[in-house]
């Protein structure tokens, strides 16, 4: 808190494997079976059936297929997966307004509205992740909360279902991270060198 004010903290909804939920809203189909969504040559979205066979974002197609026979492989569509984002976006807005789309598939929001609302910034997150769940059966999402937008991120990519980084320690939180999570390839390779 600064002069007594509190800070507005990001509060990042993330859904994972996006382009794979997306194919599946939009065709009706079920992602129970080995799918892979592919943009140039490389995997950028799986299913958890393909992920259980070896498959990954970021591989090679040959080898997504050579790792999962029956995998079926999807050409990218980045304009179904922003369509298919709307819903959630107007779900998440219905709650708490101010909703900013990072990509399909990940936005982000003010937690301070929502959590002084239900008592707290881990259960805005649950309230959130609720709705979407409830009004739109997706089920895979993921909250993150913490003192900046890309440690907000870096949280919702942890594995929990909410990750609420106390307020002042966000560095503490990522300084353990990998350099690579900084999504820059370039950026990755020099880091450690230096």
């Amino acid at each position: 808190a600064v002069a007594g004010r509190r800070i507005d903290r990001p509060l990042v909804l993330w859904f994972p494997e996006w382009p794979v939920t997306a194919w599946g809203l939009a065709t009706g189909s079920s992602l129970d079976a080995p799918i892979a969504v592919v943009a140039a040559n490389r995997v950028v979205s799986c299913s958890a059936a393909a992920a259980a066979e070896g498959v990954a974002a970021g591989q090679r197609r040959r080898e997504a297929q050579s790792r999962c026979a029956e995998l079926r492989v999807l050409p990218a569509d980045p304009a179904r997966d922003a369509r298919e984002f709307e819903p959630v976006v107007e779900c998440i807005e219905q709650l708490a307004p101010g909703v900013q789309v990072i990509v399909p598939g990940e936005c982000a929001l003010r937690a301070r509205g929502l959590a002084g609302y239900v008592g707290g910034e881990a259960e805005a997150a649950e309230v959130l992740l609720e709705a979407v769940v409830v009004e739109l059966s997706i089920a895979s999402g993921r909250v993150g909360i913490a003192d900046g937008l890309f440690a907000a991120g870096q949280a919702a990519r942890c594995g929990d279902p909410v990750r609420v980084v106390p307020p002042g320690e966000s560095a503490a939180f990522l300084a353990p991270l990998p350099v690579s999570r900084l999504g820059d390839a370039e950026l990755t390779g020099l880091l450690p060198r230096l």
